[in-house]
């Protein structure tokens, strides 16, 4: 049990601290949040307010759709009724007199339909809808006529209305179970456009669904499943006219094509002048064109399926943080790029799976929020590095100030310790030459020569705090490097002879070359000298020049213990001092990084070859005049081998 509860308390402890770490990431990510919740919550709004127009859109841009061949529609117009009317019953309605209204009551015969209806039949159609509404707005047809074959036929589906108050009128040819009829109601949205259509509004069911359930190759499944939905959205064929349309002296002159009616669903509409055209994404239509619309979409599953809202805004978030994740990984005209060619691969997915698979998923939002997360993020990250150029110029101007205090400390402090380590020489000497007691002499040597390494330290120090300045230049001119290398050995030859080390030299005569020859000294004095420092007593150097090709070559070899092979990298490094370095009282790790500096200032190079037998370094010099900017900036990280050029 005890130990039931330990684990639980560790892990308690370990989602605490994930959880606070994650609130932490969070709140110093908050102006990159704050941007995409902000960009997504324009997407959203966008998306309520213009669903409905990108969808319409959408079928607008389509190219020609097949629309079902099955499906025939009949237009009545009162000039045709006429001639039929007065063909079949002696009777003439007169429509000229504009005062007349001309409604689905004016097209009521009992005969002409039963003969019309019965002309119809005879070729075997699937089913016959009757778009008029034939209810309360005509006088009781006789029993006989409600039980002819014509009239009464089970593959008729006649329509039936709501009144002002919503109560269903219903027709007068409906039947015990009411599967002869169905309420022919098209309500359309907000802004008067019919998009959706209800097949079962819960007091009847839809005339399209009634006149689906008579198609025989329609499972009875199917109907139920796509019937007990709410709410569909109408895929549209095409615009007016798309299906096949007849008028009525084609059908009563018989012009058409022996059982051209055969296995077709016929649906049958009126003109009047009280018919209103209904507005659709595509143009006007009539109650028959949409009819037809609805039962091709039921019969071939062509319903628009639309994602709920919850997945769009998914999708737009995820939209968001892959527009903002590309603005602010690749350069701007990249990301621009990638954000184009990524709106037109997705605008033509979404266009091909609308017409392959009529499913609908947002173009126009999609393409607005990449735009806008786009201009966003590009704006914060030019605000973070117009604020990040700010702080490099107030560091900058802080990093000059501490070096500009560095370098005029250094030169205080070194100027200052010149003079009296100059007089504590001097005192030295003198007492070294007044007083020729051996034991004081010796400590009075010791002193100087402390002094003497004291006072190379003070010129090492002032030598670096010059290079490293801004002002810093090279002061060329021709000069013999063997000239410069016999200088240094004069000058290093006491050292060498008070540890009785045999310096030797092999120059090959060389042409002048263009150096400055206060570093060339300095360079090949800080590597004779290392040399001498590390080689032990009865030791021999051998200092060789020579020219190959285009290039001068200096080397000094020594017969010294080697430098180990992991210290050879850093060796050239400031103020490194391998593991036999710190067993010597003397050094301050800076010789060999000036020489380094100095050589590749001239655009030179140094090498260094070491093993238990010895140690061999060296430097090349171009024999050419090399074109160098007067002013350096030393980099200040140690060992870069970089340094740019000031203009």
């Amino acid at each position: 049990m005890i130990r039931c509860v330990t684990e639980m308390s560790t892990r308690f402890r370990s989602l605490k601290a994930l959880s606070l770490l994650f609130m932490r990431f969070s709140w110093r990510r908050k102006g990159l949040w704050l941007r995409a919740m902000l960009c997504w919550m324009i997407g959203m709004v966008f998306i309520l307010a213009d669903r409905e127009h990108d969808y319409d859109t959408r079928l607008q841009l389509r190219g020609e759709q097949a629309v079902d061949s099955q499906i025939v529609t009949v237009n009545i117009n009162p000039e045709n009724w006429q001639i039929w009317l007065a063909s079949n019953t002696n009777k003439i309605k007169y429509t000229n007199d504009p005062s007349v209204i001309i409604s689905d009551r004016y097209y009521w015969e009992p005969k002409a339909w039963q003969r019309l209806l019965g002309l119809i039949l005879s070729e075997k159609p699937a089913v016959i809808g009757v778009i008029p509404y034939f209810g309360e707005n005509i006088s009781r047809p006789s029993k006989e006529i409600l039980r002819s074959q014509a009239l009464s036929d089970s593959r008729i589906v006649w329509t039936m209305q709501l009144d002002d108050d919503g109560r269903i009128m219903p027709s007068r040819f409906a039947q015990a179970n009411s599967h002869n009829t169905g309420l022919n109601d098209l309500i359309p949205d907000r802004d008067g456009v019919i998009r959706r259509v209800s097949l079962h509004s819960g007091k009847a069911h839809n005339f399209a669904a009634q006149i689906a359930r008579k198609i025989p190759t329609l499972s009875s499944e199917y109907l139920e499943n796509s019937i007990s939905e709410k709410s569909h959205v109408i895929n549209y064929g095409g615009p007016k006219m798309s299906f096949t349309q007849l008028n009525l002296n084609e059908i009563t002159s018989r012009n058409l094509p022996s059982n051209f009616f055969y296995n077709k669903i016929v649906l049958i509409g009126t003109s009047n002048n009280e018919e209103i055209e209904y507005r659709t994404p595509l143009g006007n239509m009539s109650r028959t064109e949409i009819v037809a619309n609805l039962i091709d979409n039921i019969k071939n599953e062509k319903w628009v399926n639309r994602p709920n809202l919850a997945l769009i805004a998914l999708q737009l978030l995820l939209v968001v943080f892959i527009a903002a994740w590309v603005t602010s990984s690749y350069p701007q005209f990249l990301a621009l790029f990638i954000i184009f060619c990524s709106n037109l691969f997705y605008s033509t997915l979404s266009l091909w799976i609308f017409d392959a698979f009529h499913f609908w998923t947002p173009i126009f939002v999609v393409v607005l929020v990449t735009i806008v997360t786009y201009v966003t993020f590009l704006s914060f990250q030019l605000t973070l590095k117009e604020y990040l150029n700010i702080q490099l110029e107030n560091e900058k101007q802080f990093l000059f100030e501490v070096e500009q205090l560095k370098n005029n400390f250094l030169s205080l402090i070194s100027h200052d310790l010149k003079t009296p380590i100059a007089k504590i020489q001097a005192i030295c000497d003198r007492l070294i030459a007044q007083h020729p007691n051996q034991e004081l002499t010796h400590d009075l040597s010791s002193l100087r020569e402390v002094s003497s390494e004291l006072h190379r330290y003070i010129q090492t120090i002032l030598q670096i705090t010059k290079v490293e300045s801004r002002n810093f230049s090279l002061n060329k001119d021709s000069a013999d490097i063997n000239e410069i290398i016999d200088i240094v050995i004069g000058q290093l030859e006491p050292l060498a002879n008070f540890k009785k080390i045999h310096l030797s030299t092999a120059l090959d005569p060389i042409f002048l070359i263009e150096v400055d020859q206060v570093l060339m000294r300095e360079v090949i004095l800080n590597i004779v000298e290392n040399a001498i420092k590390y080689t032990p007593e009865g030791g021999a150097i051998k200092i060789t020049s020579r020219e190959v090709d285009d290039q001068v070559y200096v080397m000094v070899e020594d017969t010294g213990p080697g430098i180990p092979p992991e210290e050879q990298t850093q060796i050239f490094e400031k103020f490194f001092r391998g593991e036999l370095g710190k067993s010597q009282p003397k050094g301050s790790g800076l010789g060999l990084y000036l020489v380094k500096y100095f050589v590749e200032l001239h655009n030179g190079k140094v090498f260094l070859e070491s093993s238990t037998k010895g140690t061999k370094v060296g430097f090349s010099l171009p024999i050419g005049d090399v074109t160098i900017e007067p002013e350096y900036k030393l980099n200040s990280q140690l060992g870069d081998k970089k340094y740019a050029a000031l203009a």
